[in-house]
């Protein structure tokens, strides 16, 4: 369907943006409703019931309203059971064979018997419509679903053109338009238009008994008390609610981080908290309600509807980090770095001991790291311990004892870093050649090469684009083969699985403009084992950048060769951009543009139609141009053995020459979301301004 056709201006038709806004929220409502759980006390108006009912080839009555009363004689009209239809494949029903381009709406008439409505605090319809209807009791209109205003008649149109919709809506107070005795009901089906292939109607009406218990908290869980965590609670109120949102409920006056749950159960997440009192108490604004019609407010400010925790901290603190790590083997050593799990006190220089020894100092804040410095043990294992007197606690109100376990490294004077590299990277992933992780997501990728003939185990190492946080992605015990590679994603996503297989996913994520990207051996925290300082050049979607072991240099791939051997470079780098001697703007005389290239050898083209220069497109830059009237350029470099630099862009308006531009100047787009582009002044406009 166009944009005309959606908004009846084929038509002729009034309706404004704010009758289209008012039935998109009516069809919000009707599908939020859906998942509702059904409230009501008695069915009046089944599904399938039989009705009488009018085509509307002309109006029903006259006056208009007519037949909506229960006293208008409908004794002339057919009967025939719901659901009424054409071109949707059912059986069963009335199905109106003769409806396609003859006419485009139904009347139909029905009527159902309340001994007390007094008893009846609100009504149910539920209906499948294709496309819309109208709904009155007693004459009085009820639910209006995709249909124009009044006054309507035998050719009205639905609004929208819709598939089958399920759709739900509430009365209130049904009391003032029920009587006793038998009621009205008068419905009418409207199409989109004569032409229509499809249309569908049928409707379950249901009258809900009276309730005014309000719902209230039922049971929380954890139930209130002492715990050791608390990051989720699972309120069940006493009925199924609905308005709950994670704001509502407050944790020390803290809203929660996230919802889920419906019905009458909902879990709040609010992350890990500090130990302490935990006061739950609920928002002043929150509106929950329950199904009741009309529905009934719960009392969140109700002392029934607020708890208390105690957030009691048993955990331990524990070592995060060791730099270097358990098992390393180092050239030299009089110093190690311990990072703890959570903040620490007490802690003394003699509370490490080193081969039985207690460390000389110490230095460090908070959970560290703590640097603790010693004397060169001698050559052989050195063994780290904690004293047995030692005072390392958390914070806790009842302190929990840090309790440290031994580890060993090995000093070796003789030792030299693994032949370690990183062989190759893809820092923009765009998919012509991606690799995908586990998850189904392209993912950016660095590579490492084992280029001793030693296995390497890489526990302790380190990947880091920060030259300052050395061990920011550290890796697993993960053993190396002598000519092997290994792939690690940087996605971000900092996975580590323990164990020959698994994919490993760095803390961070690669930059095509260029960063420092440095691997860390276990003992070097101080110096990389490898880097590309201060950053790698510029990156393009879907190159690589790796050592080319033919041409022993950096270069660019076209084949990235992940986990394999590289295969060989021809392009040398990524040229610059062009550099414009006079800046965007706008201008009241001509003026010469200069352009250059910091990359010697470089030739530059530029295009002045909008499109962009290539290798071989363009004109060769090789004087000043002249700029005279309004322009786009577009310019490049270009070289052998290099990328082009980025295409670099320069608009020229001159005001004046705007009222005279044609309809299609060059370097302007042709056409805007499939219609034709006019950039012709208005004759009317200049009109004006002359």
């Amino acid at each position: 369907m166009t944009n005309a056709a959606l908004f009846g201006l084929e038509r002729g038709s009034r309706w404004g943006l704010l009758r289209v806004c008012r039935l998109l929220l009516l069809l919000m409502f009707a599908t939020l409703h859906l998942s509702l759980p059904r409230v009501w006390a008695e069915v009046v108006v089944a599904n399938g019931s039989t009705w009488r009912f009018f085509k509307g080839t002309q109006e029903a009555s006259t006056p208009l309203d007519a037949w909506r009363a229960a006293a208008f004689d409908d004794g002339e009209w057919v009967e025939g059971p719901a659901p009424f239809h054409y071109g949707e494949g059912l059986v069963g029903g009335t199905e109106l064979t003769d409806m396609a381009g003859t006419y485009n709406t139904v009347y139909l008439r029905k009527q159902f018997y309340s001994s007390d409505p007094g008893e009846i605090s609100g009504l149910v319809v539920e209906a499948t419509v294709d496309d819309g209807f109208a709904l009155w009791l007693n004459g009085r209109l009820v639910v209006r679903y995709n249909c124009p205003e009044d006054p309507l008649t035998h050719d009205s149109e639905a609004m929208l053109s819709n598939p089958p919709r399920e759709f739900r809506a509430t009365v209130e107070q049904p009391g003032e338009f029920l009587q006793e005795g038998l009621n009205q009901v008068a419905v009418m089906v409207l199409n989109t238009h004569l032409q229509s292939s499809d249309l569908l109607f049928e409707m379950e009406l249901s009258t809900t008994a009276p309730d005014t218990k309000p719902p209230v908290l039922q049971a929380v869980d954890p139930a209130p008390g002492a715990l050791s965590t608390l990051e989720r609670i699972t309120v069940i109120f006493s009925e199924p609610v609905v308005g709950v949102g994670a704001s509502d409920l407050l944790l020390n006056g803290a809203p929660a981080m996230s919802l889920t749950g419906s019905g009458d159960a909902y879990t709040f997440t609010f992350g890990a908290g500090d130990p302490g009192r935990a006061d739950l108490t609920w928002a002043g604004d929150a509106s929950i309600y329950d199904l009741a019609i009309p529905p009934n407010r719960f009392d969140a400010q109700a002392l029934e509807a607020q708890w208390t925790y105690t957030v009691v901290d048993l955990q331990a603190p524990a070592i995060l980090s060791i730099d270097p790590p358990a098992g390393a083997v180092v050239a030299e050593t009089g110093s190690i770095r311990i990072l703890f799990s959570e903040t620490v006190i007490g802690v003394d220089a003699g509370d490490l001991l080193v081969n039985g020894l207690a460390a000389e100092s110490v230095m460090g804040l908070g959970p560290g790291p703590y640097l603790f410095s010693f004397p060169e043990p001698a050559p052989g294992p050195v063994t780290f311990s904690w004293a047995s007197g030692h005072a390392i606690t958390d914070q806790a109100g009842d302190p929990n004892l840090f309790e440290g376990e031994s580890w060993t490294i090995t000093l070796d004077p003789d030792y030299a870093p693994p032949p370690l590299r990183i062989n190759e990277f893809l820092a923009s992933n765009g998919g012509a050649q991606g690799l995908f992780d586990s998850d189904g997501s392209l993912q950016d990728w660095i590579e490492l090469y084992n280029a001793g003939d030693q296995a390497v185990s890489l526990a302790g190492w380190s990947l880091t684009d920060d030259p300052d946080d050395p061990r920011k992605w550290v890796f697993p015990a993960r053993l190396l083969e002598p000519g092997a590679y290994l792939l690690v994603f940087a996605s971000g996503k900092d996975r580590r699985p323990e164990g020959p297989t698994g994919e490993l996913h760095t803390s961070f994520q690669l930059s095509r403009y260029g960063e420092y990207l440095g691997l860390f051996g276990p003992d070097s925290w101080e110096e990389p084992v490898f880097a590309f300082a201060p950053q790698f050049p510029e990156q393009r979607t879907d190159l690589s950048y790796g050592w080319d072991s033919g041409t022993q240099r950096w270069g660019y791939f076209s084949q990235p060769t992940p986990g394999a051997l590289n295969g060989s470079s021809e392009i040398i780098g990524i040229l610059e951009r062009v550099h414009f001697s006079v800046n965007h703007g706008f201008f009241d005389r001509p003026f010469l543009l200069h352009l250059s290239s910091p990359d010697p050898g470089s030739e530059i083209r530029y295009t002045l139609d909008g499109s962009e220069p290539t290798r071989l497109g363009g004109a060769v830059y090789t004087s000043a141009i002249r700029v005279a009237g309004n322009t786009i350029l577009r310019a490049a470099a270009f070289q052998d053995g290099f990328l082009p630099g980025e295409v670099e862009t320069r608009s020229y308006l001159f005001p004046e020459q705007v009222l005279a531009q044609g309809a299609q100047p060059d370097g302007f787009p042709g056409s805007w979301g499939g219609a034709r582009a006019d950039y012709e002044m208005d004759p009317e406009i200049l009109a004006v301004a002359d």
